[in-house]
């Protein structure tokens, strides 16, 4: 019998919900690609599920809860500026490519970068 687990206690609901810190971020490091937006993300998810504690009431309401609040406010910023996110998601990449945060070294940032080879 698959039993959902109750939170009735505030003490508990915070609990629950600090336990989801690490999850709501690693979604929010996916989508963003970007520690600092990831934690901020990460802390709205987790603000806005703690203000609505008195209408949730389960643990997989609330992990539910904190991923639909990640995603509609990760589109939310898609939505008004695609430009600045797309390129937090690509600016690791951009950086091994061309060689900076590695200290220089060109050879070591070729190896990471797969080449693509046209022929014909």
């Amino acid at each position: 019998m698959n039993r959902v687990q109750q939170v009735k206690q505030p003490e508990e609901f915070d609990q629950v919900l600090l336990s989801y810190a690490e999850m709501c971020y690693s979604v929010a490091f996916a989508l963003t690609r970007n520690p600092r937006r990831a934690q901020d993300l990460a802390r709205y998810a987790l603000t806005r599920v703690w203000r609505m504690r008195d209408n949730v009431d389960s643990r997989p309401t609330i992990k539910q809860e904190l991923l639909k609040a990640l995603r509609e406010r990760f589109l939310l910023r898609y939505r008004q500026s695609p430009c600045s996110l797309k390129k937090a998601a690509t600016s690791r990449e951009d950086a091994v490519a061309t060689g900076q945060g590695l200290e220089g070294d060109v050879e070591q940032a070729s190896l990471r970068v797969p080449t693509v080879v046209h022929t014909l």
